[in-house]
């Protein structure tokens, strides 16, 4: 299945960058803008979605399918290894308990999990095969939740949730949901729970079946793509050709998109650290960072590519990953922080 959010957001608008002049002795040397942090691996043969781990040695990513099964990394701190799921289809988020399961959501309706200790996965369909999974949050690994819909339809809002033994699809979802994508999941608890999606849709859950979903501070015709937080902070992130961001501090959500004037492109993937802060990433290598105000990290992109998730490490090291949405290829992955990180070589 090659649809979903990922074409969408190949409609997208230019971010530049700017050039300074030193005058020296008469002559005007002009001065190359300067991107933030490094460029870990491009031109790989699939995609990035998402990333996700447990310390700056220890990062996992995954993505679409290139032909050879869906491609996930695993960086320890020394190398990249290709882990082989022995699965077919794209992989679109990564979560983990951080002790010892890595869990994949994915098209197909599956779920794929990763036992750390023996070096194994597993691939489970937890709802119907025609349902992409977008996202999967949990807060243990008791208690996951993963979301999605049909892309074909662009309808059918899937929210499955898993005990510990049994995956359940949730009933009772508002209309605003079941009609369109839901697209992520993020929780500061299993009680309370953020989903996003089409139509710019902000449902809460408590985690025991009851929903609300809150009118959005944003044109409603925005998609939101990404959903994260840090206690009572919630940030969601989406749009079109600009970026369309929704912000709640806990008194309810306001619209905290950048003004048009500062060209900040639609925005695919957000993280909220609660020490290191809150970064957005989205088209034409955008990488911007929330100071007050929402600003780009550097002068000029690392790449004209798109990025679709971000994480940021404990070291406060920020992994953006990515490619060329639209055709699910050409992976692209950039660090900004203070380790040095070696050039993906596979």
């Amino acid at each position: 299945m090659r649809n979903c959010c990922a074409i969408v957001m190949a409609l997208c608008v230019g971010c530049g960058g700017k050039s300074d002049t030193t005058d020296t002795g008469g002559e005007t040397d002009v001065v190359p803008p300067t991107p933030a942090g490094q460029v870990v691996g491009e031109g790989l043969s699939a995609s990035l979605y998402s990333a996700w781990g447990t310390s700056a040695s220890d990062v996992y990513m995954v993505g679409a399918d290139d032909g050879t099964g869906p491609l996930v990394l695993h960086y320890d701190g020394v190398d990249w290894t290709r882990l082989e799921t022995g699965t077919t289809g794209d992989l679109w988020w990564v979560w983990g308990d951080g002790q010892d399961s890595v869990w994949i959501a994915g098209e197909g309706g599956r779920v794929v999990r990763y036992t750390v200790s023996t070096g194994t996965f597993e691939e489970e369909v937890v709802t119907g095969d025609n349902i992409t999974l977008f996202g999967i949050w949990g807060s243990g690994p008791d208690d996951l939740w993963t979301v999605g819909g049909d892309t074909n339809s662009g309808a059918g809002g899937t929210v499955v949730h898993y005990d510990g033994a049994d995956w359940t699809a949730a009933a009772d979802l508002p209309a605003e949901a079941s009609g369109g994508l839901v697209y992520k999941v993020w929780g500061s608890s299993g009680d309370d729970l953020w989903m996003v999606g089409t139509n710019a849709l902000l449902m809460h859950s408590d985690g025991a079946g009851t929903w609300r979903v809150d009118p959005p501070p944003i044109y409603a015709s925005n998609p939101l793509f990404t959903v994260a937080g840090c206690g009572s902070e919630v940030v969601a992130v989406g749009g079109y050709g600009n970026a369309a961001i929704a912000r709640n501090e806990g008194s309810g959500w306001v619209d905290d998109s950048p003004p048009a004037a500062d060209v900040a492109p639609g925005f695919n993937g957000v993280v909220v650290d609660c020490t290191y802060g809150t970064y957005g990433v989205g088209n034409n290598g955008a990488i911007w960072k929330r100071d007050g105000a929402w600003a780009p990290t550097g002068e000029t992109p690392l790449t004209l590519l798109d990025f679709h998730g971000v994480w940021v490490d404990p070291d406060g090291g920020v992994w953006a990953v990515g490619g060329k949405l639209s055709a699910q290829n050409d992976g692209f992955v950039a660090y900004d922080g203070p380790a040095t990180i070696p050039v993906i070589a596979l």
